[in-house]
């Protein structure tokens, strides 16, 4: 069986990336990388916060669902 179940989370997103480039000095290259791993994320959160995981109860297996 599959389920499929939306999380929302309001900032996530900005958080994540403001935490995984917080010891880039430069604000600009800092800046740069966040625009780089935003384009990535944004395949599969929308608005920043709303992201829908598939959970395969047959296989134990969980995929993020593409934003279409």
């Amino acid at each position: 069986m599959k389920i499929r179940i939306p999380f929302k989370t309001p900032d996530a997103v900005e958080f994540a990336l403001a935490e995984a480039t917080s010891d880039i000095c430069d604000q600009d290259l800092r800046h740069d990388f966040q625009d780089r791993y935003s384009d990535t994320i944004d395949k599969f959160v929308k608005y920043g916060e709303c992201i829908t995981i598939e959970f395969d109860t047959d296989l134990g297996t969980a995929t993020v669902v593409p934003v279409r």
